[in-house]
């Protein structure tokens, strides 16, 4: 006995077999080549987000201190709170990714960008940055190391971050003073670590006294410190 098809399974169609058409059609509408694009525009977008919320903590915690409310420091950058929160955990969070970045542009701007000049090119680079109020030496830098020290003082990672920033730089001058030394341009009668130690207590100092009255007369910082890292009058002669 033969038996027919019914009626619906004569009408019913023959789906088509699945094959790799599929993933061919979506490269030729360009979805395969638009993920790496997305990801990249996303990766860009989520670094801008989170370079100006640290840009927007730094300014608020100089005008307001390290309390300074998340809702005003959001307020500033143009994000909300759940911006924040997937960038930074918590408060001591932003505030160690606010001092890493201060901390990396103070180093960068001056030793590094001095290396090749010697050590009376990172002083004098230091000296005029800080007379200009440049970035990253902030117009308000001696408030801004007020609010460094409070931060310092309250949280430990900060504190650690502080202490490495100070042993790189001094480890980078003391590389420069070594070379200079080698070639006769500074004192040799200081040991290139020590003498490295006494620029970096130096800008330091420098940098603490603008939260005081005490002044020294524009230019004359820059002058000072090259004289005291010259090599003695007679030394080369010796």
């Amino acid at each position: 006995m033969t038996i027919k098809p019914g009626p619906s399974e004569r009408t019913r169609p023959k789906r088509p077999k699945r094959s790799g058409a599929g993933s061919t059609g979506r490269r030729a509408l360009g979805f395969g080549e638009a993920r790496p694009r997305q990801l990249q525009q996303r990766a860009e977008a989520k670094r801008l987000t989170r370079e100006t919320l640290v840009h927007a903590g730094l300014e608020a915690i100089i005008d307001h201190g390290v309390d300074v409310g998340l809702d005003a420091i959001c307020a500033r950058a143009g994000y909300t709170r759940g911006a924040f929160y997937v960038h930074f955990k918590n408060r001591e969070e932003f505030l160690l990714a606010i001092a890493e970045n201060v901390l990396q542009a103070v180093l960068d701007a001056g030793v590094s960008a001095g290396a090749e000049g010697g050590v009376a090119s990172s002083i004098d680079r230091f000296a005029r940055a800080l007379e200009a109020g440049a970035w990253p030496l902030l117009p308000k830098i001696g408030i801004a190391t007020v609010r460094m020290v409070d931060a310092i003082d309250r949280w430990p990672t900060i504190r650690l971050t502080f202490d490495r920033f100070l042993t790189v730089a001094i480890e980078r001058l003391t590389h420069i003073a070594e070379r200079e030394q080698a070639a006769g341009h500074v004192r040799g009668d200081v040991g290139p670590r020590d003498l490295a130690t006494l620029l970096v207590t130096t800008a330091m100092g420098t940098i603490m006294l603008m939260n005081t009255g005490v002044r020294m007369e524009r230019g004359k910082r820059r002058t000072l410190l090259l004289e005291m890292i010259r090599p003695p009058k007679g030394a080369a002669e010796a």
